[in-house]
């Protein structure tokens, strides 16, 4: 008898109470859902990272306790948790390989929200990782979801403002006004009114060869590109002359009779 009863306890602990062979050696499922859909958004070096997660949706229930502990026995606790997010950080930078390597992360907040606002002003590229916590209020313990791990995200750098030249002035139609950029950025132009204002201008164009103007403007140029912010937007007035409105003077060269020998000109 005694036998049999040992038995059927070695049973009940090998089985669930649907039949199911419980490996010992596999963790148990975690009681708190992990945080899903990791994803970002940069604005001027300040990086905004949002997750999805519902501390009731997804909660795994765990199978029976064989034999059952002795809690159900007890009167069940209502709110009794409270959740939050724990979000961890691991600040990378260019100019040390082992922190490149290395995944060494710190606790940076623990948060009721699914967003958190980062600023990208100091290491060249983060990893994060978040996870849910589920605390105790009684006790003040916790007990926590999987870690939901974002990708390496690198640092976008603000370009400079492209060089122009000639930078303003007086020019005639047939000057070349060159715009460069060090950057191998796109450069973004416009041409308007000189009473207008380049923050206005919503209809740029690419710049590609040498620009010429026929008449008094303002140059707005940016550059742009992939993976880096914009530059601020350059401006410069030009006033264009017109080569038939300069007055020419031409200089008689005469001998001591007065015989001319050369002329040369200049301008007005």
């Amino acid at each position: 008898m005694r036998f049999l009863v040992a038995f059927l306890l070695m049973l009940s602990c090998v089985f669930d109470s649907k039949g199911a062979i419980i490996d010992p050696a596999i963790p148990a499922p975690s009681l708190v859902p992990t945080p899903s859909n990791f994803r970002y958004e940069e604005n001027n070096g300040s990086l905004r990272i949002m997750w999805n997660w519902y501390p009731n949706d997804g909660v795994i229930t765990l199978p029976p306790k064989l034999p059952p502990p002795a809690e159900l026995f007890s009167v069940p606790r209502e709110g009794n948790y409270k959740y939050s997010i724990d979000v961890e950080i691991a600040e990378l930078s260019n100019n040390n390989i082992y922190s490149m390597l290395s995944n060494d992360y710190r606790l940076l907040s623990s948060t009721i929200s699914n967003s958190y606002l980062y600023n990208m002003a100091v290491f060249s590229a983060v990893k994060f990782r978040v996870r849910a916590k589920r605390t105790d209020t009684f006790t003040d313990s916790s007990v926590y979801s999987a870690y939901l791990y974002s990708p390496l995200i690198n640092r976008q750098v603000k370009l400079s403002a492209p060089s122009i030249s000639p930078d303003g002035g007086n020019v005639i139609p047939t000057d070349n006004i060159i715009i460069t950029n060090a950057q191998q950025a796109v450069m973004k132009y416009a041409l308007i009114p000189l009473e207008s204002d380049c923050s206005s201008v919503n209809n740029w164009l690419t710049y590609v060869a040498p620009l010429s103007i026929n008449s008094s403007r303002q140059l707005c140029v940016f550059a742009t590109k992939i993976g880096s912010l914009s530059s601020d937007i350059k401006e410069a007035v030009y006033t264009v002359s017109s080569p038939a409105n300069t007055k020419q003077i031409i200089f008689i060269h005469t001998d001591l009779l007065g015989s001319p020998v050369a002329e040369s000109q200049g301008e007005q």
